[in-house]
């Protein structure tokens, strides 16, 4: 494995590290700046660009007790109390969360000697459709976790507070959005059974998730609900017309026709290709759905290890096979959401990345290594060095994958925007 990564005759150059930065800063001004322009100023302050990621925010109990609906409530108190504007304060508490979560990325990348733009990768904080969304609360929330399990020393007592806090956010973060499930609790489950030797905890945090999934299940909402939530907003005054299609509307639909619904947009071809041939259709869909998997695994994977400083060969070995195996483990327990709960194809992916680099990122690479079982451990360095093998991760190339899926995320902004 000796010179795998040719870091010292790539990245070293200033001049190509300056280049890298300049791209990036374009791409995500771009990339932010359009949504935020036609947002703000347009007199539904957001609804038609995105009628999903306001309106999910403000899903509340005053229908009835339903899935997603904790932090509505809370906003709903707020707005009612003080008669400030749902959607600026939506606005603003999104715009401060990644503001938050990305300053925390950046000093932990510091940390690790990581190439601090790499934040800014699409599958990272570059995937900007998603920041007035409740996506980086929940990063926070297992920002939070892995910073309270990193407190915690091997045998500590099975009650302790970090223990309850641990518990307290999982509680929250389930109530804010079911996905939390599947990328933000798996880790913390390890990490307590398998470095921490906590299992009466693990296992009891693993119950608490599925007793709470079970409920947003039951709760999933209804016509009643829908009208009940939209109803107390209208009560406010402060709103333009809620639209008519986007998360609130979404609880009135049955679930066995958006599973379907959601399964035939992951796997049909892109921009709707081959319509009159809906088998091939759906063959190119799935090519193209492992296609992407294969180039971010590959490229995320691949990127700290190579655009890293000061650090040896089998540290950058380490980092790369802990992140790829974390990856995979994220990947697995997503596949529910790759498939049937969810159908934007970049916004899974990044809770997919971000699922799996928050753990590496906050606790120590050793402790991060005993999270993993040992037989996707070996699978995951054996993969590793197959992919080495066949293509060799030099800094060109894995910079080049990387601004190619931060321009693809420009150009669907721009189209969506046209």
């Amino acid at each position: 494995m000796k010179d795998t990564f040719r870091y010292d005759r790539w990245y070293a150059d200033g001049r190509r590290r300056l280049i890298v930065g300049g791209c990036m800063a374009i791409l995500l001004l771009i990339a932010v700046g359009i949504p935020w322009w036609y947002s703000t100023t347009s007199m539904s302050m957001g609804w038609f660009y995105n009628p999903w990621g306001v309106p999910e925010w403000l899903i509340n109990y005053e229908g009835g007790f339903v899935r997603r609906g904790l932090t509505g409530e809370a906003l709903y108190a707020v707005c009612r109390v003080t008669g400030v504007s749902p959607i600026l304060l939506v606005y603003v508490i999104s715009y401060a969360l990644y503001v938050a979560v990305t300053g925390i990325m950046l000093r932990r990348f510091g940390d690790k000697h990581w190439a601090w733009w790499i934040v800014f990768a699409l599958p990272l904080c570059g995937y900007v459709q998603s920041i007035v969304r409740k996506d980086y609360f929940m990063y926070l929330l297992i920002i939070g976790i892995f910073a309270l399990l990193g407190r915690i020393k091997r045998g500590s007592r099975e009650g302790g507070w970090e223990v309850a806090m641990i518990y307290l956010l999982t509680s929250v973060g389930m109530l804010s959005h079911e996905g939390f499930a599947f990328f933000g609790v798996g880790g913390a489950c390890l990490y307590l059974w398998r470095v921490a030797d906590m299992r009466r905890a693990s296992l009891g945090l693993g119950l608490l998730t599925c007793l709470l999934f079970g409920i947003a299940v039951i709760a999933r909402g209804d016509a009643v609900t829908a009208d009940g939530i939209e109803g107390a907003l209208n009560a406010l005054g402060t709103l333009p017309p809620l639209p008519t299609e986007g998360a609130i509307d979404a609880l009135r639909w049955q679930t066995g026709e958006t599973f379907l619904n959601h399964m035939q947009i992951n796997f049909r071809a892109p921009y709707k290709l081959l319509t009159d041939y809906p088998g091939l259709n759906y063959a190119v869909g799935a090519g193209v759905w492992l296609v992407r998997i294969l180039i971010v695994y590959y490229t995320m994977t691949n990127l700290p290890a190579v655009c890293s400083a000061g650090v040896t060969e089998d540290e950058r070995i380490k980092t790369r096979d802990t992140l790829g195996s974390m990856i995979l483990l994220t990947w697995l327990t997503m596949l529910p959401m790759f498939t049937i709960l969810c159908c934007d194809r970049s916004r899974t992916t990044q809770f997919w990345i971000m699922g799996a680099y928050i753990p590496v990122m906050m606790i120590s690479l050793q402790k991060a290594e005993r999270m993993i079982p040992k037989a996707l451990a070996r699978f995951t360095r054996s993969l590793n060095n197959r992919l080495t093998g066949l293509v060799a991760p030099r800094g060109g190339l894995l910079i080049f994958l990387m601004l190619l899926l931060l321009s693809s995320e420009v150009l669907t902004v721009v189209r969506k925007l046209l």
